[in-house]
């Protein structure tokens, strides 16, 4: 955050390299140890509502959110979940759809404004290699 911004104007940092969870051989199950949420990062000149949204290479919204943005420094953290579902069935364990990965565009729609960083969304790495 050494850069230079002018605090008159809205701006989307850069994200980070995004690592997706590692999913065991067995069942498929995500293991939560092996990723951590990213976070979005944004300067607003003003208080006012934004949307965040992931495209992928299709230019189709796999992903979208609002939140209330304050005049300032924000930071949203994502779980890197795209949907989540719930089930009564016994054994059942796929409760979140996680972005698989990739290149991926993250939009931040503030007021009439877009503005866009290239994401990349790395494989999952077995927390059991050393």
């Amino acid at each position: 955050m050494n850069q230079q911004l002018a605090k008159e104007q809205d701006y989307l940092f850069d994200v980070s390299e995004i690592q997706r969870p590692w999913f065991n051989s067995n069942g498929g199950e995500p293991d939560y140890r092996s990723f951590e949420k990213t976070n979005f990062s944004l300067w607003l000149k003003e208080s006012q509502r934004i949307q965040l949204s992931i495209i992928d290479k299709a230019n189709k919204e796999i992903w979208s959110t609002k939140i209330n943005g304050n005049k300032g420094f924000n930071d949203y953290r994502w779980d890197l979940t795209l949907s989540k579902r719930t089930s009564d069935e016994p054994n059942f364990v796929h409760y979140n759809k996680f972005i698989e990965s990739g290149k991926y565009t993250l939009k931040a729609t503030i007021g009439n404004k877009q503005f866009e960083q290239s994401i990349n969304v790395n494989k999952g790495i077995s927390p059991y290699i050393q």
